[in-house]
């Protein structure tokens, strides 16, 4: 119980929209069982759509006040999109150990970028577990709360090679300088699924392009199935008051949508659910020349995929497509 006593949010300023009577009662039994779990209390608090609340369903342990409280909060973690959830995080970390597997032979150093994924309890782990010499990462995020508990989790765990930076990928555009390094690969994770514009998550990708090293790989998940008609959608609200509900857009817009933005060797695959897919995207690295290191505060050099793609050396993933997709 111990992320109980983690501060509050400040309270929603918007009104609350209207509900429907199936909403009602759903609302109406979870306020009732929020004082017994431990995961509603979160979601609660920091809002369903929160990194803590994110990172407390793929870690999966039942909490709350006795028995009782611990039988709802498993109920709880067992409906919604949190098992789907586990299931796109164990994805996740599959596809990163394979990139990394891949470009530690030839890189000095990978450098990972979480864009919007604080606490990244999942980063971290995967960094003890592959040994993070030659591998460092960054996590960006506007919530300071999710911030200070990765840090806390990266210190506990012993993981120094790892730093957490309060930015807003989602409302601001990435420059090199606040990073250490240009990634090798950028990580954007469940809260793309909360962009409701297709032009803000078409920025989104152009953003990844120009952050991205030559060769380097965005690494994105999206939310397939729709589940607005399930008895308990739209139960649990965001931050902002807002009903939890998830944008799914159609892989090959997104293929489309990553391809405008420049890169190449677009691959997508479902997950054994079907309600998620992984996107593995590639900057192209031209054959000639060389890539050039970019100075600090510069910018990066257009693709070249964009004017020439056959001088691109990108559909080199190793990773083969699902066979869904």
């Amino acid at each position: 119980m111990r992320l109980l006593a983690l501060p509050l949010r400040d309270a929603p300023t918007s009104p609350p929209p209207r509900r429907s009577v199936r909403e009602m009662l759903a609302r109406f039994f979870l306020s009732l069982s929020t004082p017994l779990s431990a995961g509603l209390q979160i979601g609660h608090r920091f809002g369903f759509d929160s990194g803590l609340m994110l990172d407390y369903a793929c870690r999966n342990n039942a909490e709350g006040w006795g028995y009782i409280g611990r039988r709802v909060d498993r109920w709880f973690l067992n409906h919604f999109d949190w098992p789907a959830l586990r299931e796109r995080q164990h994805r996740l970390q599959e596809t990163l150990r394979d990139l990394i597997r891949l470009h530690r032979p030839a890189e000095n150093e990978v450098h990972i970028v979480d864009l919007g994924g604080a606490p990244a309890r999942y980063l971290i782990e995967l960094l003890g577990e592959i040994g993070h010499a030659g591998v460092s990462a960054a996590v960006l995020d506007p919530d300071p709360v999710s911030l200070g508990e990765g840090r806390r989790l990266a210190q506990t765990l012993g993981r120094d090679r790892i730093e957490f930076i309060r930015a807003d990928p989602r409302v601001e555009r990435i420059s090199i300088p606040t990073l250490a390094a240009r990634p090798l690969i950028v990580v954007a994770s469940g809260w793309p699924d909360q962009v409701e514009a297709d032009l803000e998550f078409r920025r989104l990708l152009g953003s990844a392009h120009d952050m991205l090293a030559a060769g380097g790989h965005l690494v994105l998940t999206v939310s397939c199935g729709d589940r607005r008609d399930a008895p308990w959608s739209g139960a649990p609200r965001d931050h902002d008051g807002s009903p939890r509900v998830t944008q799914n857009r159609d892989l090959s817009r997104i293929e489309s949508w990553a391809r405008a933005a420049g890169f190449d060797g677009v691959r997508s695959s479902l997950g054994p659910s079907g309600e998620h897919a992984v996107c593995v995207a590639t900057r192209c690295r031209p054959q000639t020349p060389p890539d050039e290191p970019i100075p600090r505060g510069g910018t990066a050099a257009p693709c070249p995929c964009k004017a020439s793609p056959r001088t691109c050396e990108a559909d080199s993933t190793g990773i083969e497509p699902g066979p869904d997709h």
